[in-house]
């Protein structure tokens, strides 16, 4: 972006500071215009022929310009996708909690990508996953509208849903105050989480020795022995063997 003397036409198309034209003037004409405003020519449409600059404040121009193009990369960065999976034969309290989801996501601005998956054999019913997502696209049509057609895609069905503008959205799953916290770093909300928790807490603790009822005297323990007692003999009450006394010298009898 070019302003005053490093404008290069020689004739330019100039536009007043209240947005009036001045016609096609001499640079020199245009800048020295500028000069008695207090304020400079910058040349706004540089390809055009011939070129058209305005009078206006540069300073400020060049951080209206700054700022708007910061936020646009700020809305667009902000832009999430958040994606549910929703198996074949999905119970109605695993798709209640899907549904709120998706909802909650949709009314935040976000947009949300469904995926029905096939397992298995379950390739031989694709008229049943494609039933299913149309449902969920039915039922979530308060909040926000398909992109496009459902596609397979391997062995999944997607679809993309994008919010519909925020004077639109109609909540049919949720409340204000039911939103979910997206604050972790997955995307991917498989229908088995739901209750991978629950199962954890409700599991059957370790056999061991029964707790004593409420009440019950618990019964005395013995206390171990300070020294370890002396083994038994291993034969009681038996006479000793006779010593037999055996004479050395020959010929001679034992006694």
């Amino acid at each position: 972006m070019r302003a005053n003397n490093k404008i290069r036409a020689r004739e330019v198309l100039v536009i007043d500071v209240d947005g009036k034209s001045l016609g096609v003037v001499p640079i020199a004409e245009a800048m020295t215009t500028a000069r008695r405003r207090g304020l400079d020519l910058v040349e706004v449409s540089p390809n055009a022929v011939p070129p058209v600059c305005r009078i206006l404040d540069f300073g400020k121009y060049r951080y209206e310009i700054s700022k708007r193009d910061r936020d646009g990369k700020k809305n667009t960065s902000a832009t999430k996708v958040k994606e549910l999976k929703f198996q074949l034969n999905i119970d109605g309290h695993d798709f209640e909690v899907k549904m709120r989801q998706a909802e909650s996501f949709l009314m935040r601005g976000m947009k949300v990508k469904l995926i029905v998956a096939f397992r298995g054999r379950e390739m031989m019913h694709q008229d049943r996953g494609t039933n299913l997502i149309a449902r969920i696209r039915a039922d979530l049509a308060g909040a926000g509208l398909a992109d496009s057609e459902p596609r397979l895609i391997n062995k999944n069905i997607t679809m993309m849903l994008t919010p519909n503008p925020v004077h639109k959205r109609v909540r049919k799953f949720t409340h204000e105050d039911d939103e979910y916290d997206d604050s972790d770093d997955s995307d991917l909300i498989d229908e088995h989480d739901d209750h991978d928790d629950e199962a954890h807490d409700t599991a059957p603790a370790a056999e061991g020795t029964p707790a004593p009822a409420e009440g019950a005297t618990p019964a005395p323990q013995a206390e171990a022995p300070s020294q370890p007692a002396a083994p038994a003999p291993k034969y009681k009450n038996k006479k000793p063997a006779p010593v037999v006394e055996r004479n050395l010298v020959p010929g001679v009898p034992d006694l």
